[in-house]
């Protein structure tokens, strides 16, 4: 929309040092901003766990978003449903490799 794409140019585009997370920003690829992926479930599957972090980052990377911030380590722990150990570690493993954690 518009409003999301004069709001990343002209607010989260201004930020001192040029860090700032956004959540969308649609035709904004000349912006050096952090575009962060949707929320993730605490899981391994590759529909919204673990295993979908790398591919939805790649793909952002090839629409022309280059720093895209995965979600929270260990996902957001929706419906009652915590990462167990192994989980939370491979999830921080993933993230390492990332622009950001």
């Amino acid at each position: 929309s518009e409003y999301t794409h004069l709001w990343v140019k002209e607010v989260a585009g201004k930020f001192q040092g040029g860090v700032c997370e956004v959540r969308t920003g649609h035709k904004t690829q000349d912006v050096g901003i952090m575009t962060r992926i949707g929320d993730r479930f605490s899981t391994w599957d590759f529909k919204n766990g673990l295993q979908s972090i790398i591919p939805t980052v790649l793909t952002s990377g090839l629409l022309g978003y280059p720093f895209a911030l995965p979600d929270i380590i260990g996902g957001n722990a929706y419906f009652g449903r915590k990462p167990d150990t192994e989980l939370f570690v491979r999830w921080t493993q993933v993230n390492a490799l990332m622009p950001a954690m």
